[in-house]
């Protein structure tokens, strides 16, 4: 070609040029020009072409030029052909079909700052302006996800923000957490994705922006988590602690009929003195001959008590946090036989009686084949005899066979006598980190 001919080719994937070709030239990477520079560069022209303009416009011919001088300069001067000779940020919002940025941040802050009727109402007053609706959207997610960004990663510098709209937006996410700026975020992905295939993606903006501002605080909801975890921790102390004759003597005392006067003589009876029952039957039975009578009739009733007497107390000592020790079990088991241990998630440990931990199954047939397997039950045992204090054996029972007994226990009978209530459901307590 002539010496004044220059040939410039121009691909977007430089790898499928021939080795042939590429030997025979000079490579020049073509990349975005930086927000900043760009801004600078458009400063300057206004400055030297005396243009007067508004700050706030130049961001929205930035971000429309995506790194391009020539587009920045022709969107530059339809703008202020646009506007009669004067640079205005609403008219250059307008005529892109963007949103003001000062708008969008209005929006983006009463959204995360849970205010639901100014958000409303910056959506009716778009609206109200002829405004896209999905445009609005859409400049409202990428200001979150600048935020997200900026929030997780403070020193990260995004390409498309300028210095000073980084700093903005990095108070704008201040106040709030990480979870809550994703939380927001997601409810606007999601009325994006709605909103295009809707009728009415007012509608579904507005639903989403009610949701973004009645969402939970996660420090409130960590607390309220906490006490009432604090609160099951208490309940399941001293129901192992705690013998069962004494939920019985509160259930007695709690229900003053027919019922409870049974297994109130029944405690006491073992637990009184033979010299009290000696003075009351002898009396009207026969008098001469009392002396050898009582003795033999208060005789044998003291070994005859006994029993009844010790069998809330022949419960083994077991640990103050059984859930605790279970989940000791349950990764003693998964560091030996991974596929147990997984099955043992689905078990809940109930209580230790008789030297036996009674644990509850939660899962499927598939799951209780497997821990009725011989070789896998003897494991489990011999986790549960080093882990759980007082447990030498493994009872297991499925999820519906202890709903009765539970019910049926004295202190929660005790409890339904005190608020008159009654047993809708029993669910076993999950450990923590679980949900339910």
């Amino acid at each position: 070609p002539p010496p004044h001919i220059v040939f410039v080719l121009a691909t977007t994937d430089p790898r499928d040029i021939p080795p042939t070709v590429l030997s025979r030239v000079q490579r020049f990477d073509f990349r975005p020009i930086a927000p900043d520079a760009l801004r600078d560069s458009l400063e300057r022209i206004l400055a030297a072409e005396q243009i007067p303009f508004d700050a706030g416009a130049l961001p929205v011919i930035v971000r429309a030029a995506e790194g391009s001088l020539r587009d920045a300069l022709s969107l530059l001067d339809t703008a202020i052909a646009y506007g009669n000779g004067r640079l205005e940020a609403e008219t250059t919002a307008k005529l892109l079909g963007a949103t003001a940025p000062v708008a969008v941040r209005a929006f983006a802050a009463a959204v995360l700052g849970h205010e639901t009727g100014a958000a409303l109402e910056a959506i009716d007053r778009a609206a109200r302006d002829g405004e896209d609706l999905l445009a609005f959207a859409r400049d409202v997610i990428e200001l979150l996800r600048l935020t997200l960004v900026l929030k997780a990663a403070p020193n990260a510098k995004p390409a498309e923000l300028t210095h000073t709209e980084g700093n903005e937006l990095r108070r704008l996410g201040e106040p709030v957490s990480l979870d809550e700026i994703l939380y927001a975020l997601r409810a606007l992905l999601e009325a994006d994705a709605l909103m295009r295939e809707s009728p009415h993606p007012r509608i579904e903006l507005e639903i989403a922006t009610v949701r973004a501002t009645r969402r939970p605080v996660p420090q409130a909801l960590e607390d309220v988590l906490k006490r009432v975890d604090e609160a099951q921790r208490e309940i399941r102390q001293q129901a192992l602690s705690t013998p069962s004759a004494v939920p019985a003597a509160a259930q007695a005392s709690l229900l003053p009929g027919a019922e409870p006067a049974a297994p109130r003589a029944e405690v006491r009876r073992p637990t009184g003195p033979a010299a009290p029952v000696a003075p009351t039957v002898p009396r009207p039975v026969a008098p001469p001959p009392s002396a050898p009578s009582p003795p033999s009739a208060a005789t044998p009733a003291p070994p005859a008590a006994p029993p009844r007497a010790a069998a809330p107390i022949a419960a083994p000592p077991v640990d103050a946090d059984l859930a605790t020790a279970w989940e000791r079990v349950v990764d003693e088991v998964m560091r030996k036989k991974p596929t147990l241990g997984a099955v043992l998630t689905q078990v809940r440990p109930r209580a230790v009686t008789d030297r036996e931990l009674t644990v509850v199954l939660l899962g499927n047939n598939f799951h209780r084949d497997m821990l009725a397997d011989a070789a896998n039950k003897e494991l489990v045992a011999q986790a549960v005899r080093r882990c759980v204090a007082g447990a030498e054996r493994v009872n297991v029972v499925s999820g519906g066979e202890t709903t009765g007994a539970v019910a049926s226990h004295p202190a929660v009978q005790a409890a339904i006598a005190e608020f008159q209530g009654e047993v809708v459901a029993v669910r076993p307590r999950l450990p923590e980190g679980e949900g339910q």
